[in-house]
């Protein structure tokens, strides 16, 4: 994979957590923060949500994350390990926070045009680039062919 396709996987995967992220923030920190079930999923999504970016922003290249020398780097990642540390001990104001206001912020400075419309044609054009992939990883598998009709009835088609 070139390093400007690996960039735009990631760069996708940033806006899909920006957008996780404002959606779990549009709930507001008294629906985040309460000690009932929903709180417990909202907690829980925003920990995933911040997993996740922590995970993009570590395999970002170097040399991309270069052109970004005033977001911090190094304190995203850090913000994984630490809430991979403490779980139950984690700081909701310091989650709230990040969520609500940080990881938007790092979306759109990091991919300025993000919007959901962009989002889905680069995730398309991936998706696109990986069913080539597996089409051309098919086409020269050995063995015997499968007939379409068993195929679509392993897969509950018919």
């Amino acid at each position: 994979m070139t390093d400007d396709l690996k960039v735009q996987r990631l760069l996708a995967d940033l806006v899909s957590c920006g957008q996780q992220a404002e959606y779990v923030a549009r709930s507001g920190f008294a629906a985040y923060a309460a000690d009932d079930q929903n709180g417990a999923l909202l907690r829980n999504a925003g920990e995933r949500i911040l997993l996740k970016v922590a995970t993009v922003v570590e395999r970002l290249p170097a040399d991309f994350k270069a052109k970004y020398s005033d977001i911090p780097w190094t304190i995203i990642v850090r913000m994984r390990n630490l809430a991979d540390r403490l779980m139950d001990q984690f700081d909701d104001d310091l989650a709230w926070n990040t969520l609500a206001n940080l990881v938007p912020k790092l979306v759109r400075e990091v991919v300025p045009s993000a919007d959901l419309a962009e989002s889905e044609r680069i995730q398309e054009s991936l998706d696109e680039l990986d069913d080539a992939a597996a089409f051309d990883a098919a086409m020269v598998e050995e063995g015997e062919n499968l007939p379409w009709e068993q195929a679509k009835a392993d897969l509950g088609w018919s």
